[in-house]
């Protein structure tokens, strides 16, 4: 519909760019290239997000279901506005409108507004296009960079066909679970916008970013489900490595007793102007009865600040670690296996981390530095087996378990230390499952956690 844009023109210098083009409900367009796509609570929605001299930059275009509708265009307008912008945002300010009917009948009306939330300020640009009992919206948010060639491309490839039928009020709704129930702890001085279909926290200084959707329908299967996401958001993009370092995943059971399974990867792709992109992605699944939420992370390789998302506790760790939903169901942890599966020796995975090696033992002793001492092995296809049957197994002192906390008793000054435990499965590039375990401590300098994988059984 080329007339919409003679309404944009109001709001950004437009050429032309063309593409393929695709049908969602009663409307045809043409997708950015290389956006981020995603389809939740009935709306398809496009992000695009970049870093230029440390200034980050987004633009997303959201395309609602239609309705049926007999009021006026304005009316469908200010009911829109107040819905997507006035109600979500707290905001007042009037946006600047312009109206047009086009020869095909089809009245367009279009407003925008600077609207400024959590110190960030941004362009919300909303259009309803309404005709032949039916209306649609389409909203737009960007701040920063040159979006006028996508948007351009997008709105000269917009058609609408009269004849279609709406999917009238298709949002997928969880009568007991919403937004609202999610509890978590956000990453230290990151930037927090909600809109009614998802959560975004982001990084001002890596543009690195996380979305929270509203639930979905799960297929019953967490592993199918977190691969779809995964695939979702980097359609077209390459693992950057090959073999057991192309992806990872992992799957088990949250601190607050959410069942999880998450896959990551380092991806590779281009931008629409050829330039080499570098992502490290992770698509997580948090069951809820039978809805999944969908966790998404997009972090910036290459922009400065991104190491912080790992490095630092305090951000993508101790969000995953905080995340839980009011009033759902739980696994509780018995720790009744616990006993048996901590048994081994494991080695520190964690890049940027000065640690060292655990063994624990049968016999409640456990050694700081991966020290055996006099030892027999034997191996099957699963494990090796260490056995220290000469003489009891020392180490650097015994431990206990109790619920999710481990307690370290030190032979060296009989101090005991204490620190939160939780074991997890990972399979690399599809090479097999391990466990992993993850140790939260405490120093002088705050929280570390700390992950360690098994790689011998102790018996």
């Amino acid at each position: 519909m080329k007339q919409i844009l003679l309404l944009l023109n109001v709001f950004f210098l437009m050429t032309s760019i063309y593409s393929q083009t695709e049908k969602f409900d009663m409307v045809s367009f043409t997708p950015p290239a290389g956006w981020e796509r995603t389809e939740a609570n009935g709306t398809v929605s496009f992000l695009d997000t970049k870093t230029v001299n440390g200034l980050t930059s987004f633009c997303q275009i959201t395309i609602y279901p239609g309705n049926i509708s007999t009021a006026n265009a304005d009316k469908n307008f200010n009911k829109t506005w107040k819905k997507l912008v006035t109600d979500l945002t707290k905001s007042k300010t009037t946006p600047d409108k312009q109206s047009q009917t086009t020869p095909d009948g089809w009245t367009i009306v279009t407003g925008s507004a600077n609207i400024t939330q959590e110190g960030l300020t941004y362009k919300i640009i909303v259009t309803t296009i309404t005709g032949f009992d039916k209306t649609l919206s389409i909203q737009i948010k960007t701040a920063g960079g040159d979006y006028a060639s996508a948007l351009d491309n997008f709105f000269k490839g917009l058609e609408l066909d009269k004849n279609s039928t709406t999917t009238i009020n298709q949002i997928t709704t969880n009568n007991s679970i919403s937004m609202n129930d999610y509890e978590f702890t956000p990453p230290e001085n990151w930037q927090i916008n909600k809109t009614k279909d998802f959560i975004s926290l982001q990084n001002p200084r890596s543009g690195c970013i996380i979305h929270i959707f509203t639930p979905q329908p799960s297929s019953g299967n967490l592993e199918q489900d977190a691969k779809n996401v995964f695939d979702m958001m980097y359609k077209g993009w390459a693992y950057q490595q090959q073999g057991e370092k192309s992806f990872l995943l992992t799957t088990g059971v949250l601190p607050k007793g959410l069942e999880y399974f998450m896959k990551e990867g380092t991806m590779t792709g281009y931008n629409t102007n050829g330039q080499y992109l570098l992502e490290e992605g992770t698509a997580m699944v948090v069951k809820t009865g039978n809805t999944i939420i969908i966790i998404s992370a997009r972090h910036n390789s290459g922009a400065l600040g991104h190491d912080e998302c790992y490095r630092n506790y305090n951000t993508w760790r101790r969000f995953i670690n905080s995340f839980s939903v009011k009033n759902n169901s739980s696994i509780k942890n018995n720790g009744s296996d616990d006993a048996q599966r901590i048994l081994g020796l494991w080695k520190v995975i964690a890049t940027g981390v000065v640690s060292a090696d655990y063994v624990f033992a049968a016999n409640g002793n456990y050694e700081y530095g991966g020290g055996l001492g006099s030892s027999t092995t034997t191996s099957d296809m699963y494990y090796e087996y260490i056995y220290n049957r000469a003489y009891p197994f020392q180490g650097s002192g015994s431990y206990t378990i109790s619920g999710d906390q481990l307690f370290l008793k030190k032979r060296s000054d009989n101090s005991t230390e204490q620190v939160r435990f939780r074991f997890e499965k990972v399979n690399h590039g599809g090479t097999g499952w391990n466990d992993r375990i993850w140790l939260l401590k405490k120093d002088i300098l705050g929280d570390m956690e700390v992950s360690y994988e098994k790689v011998k059984r102790i018996e």
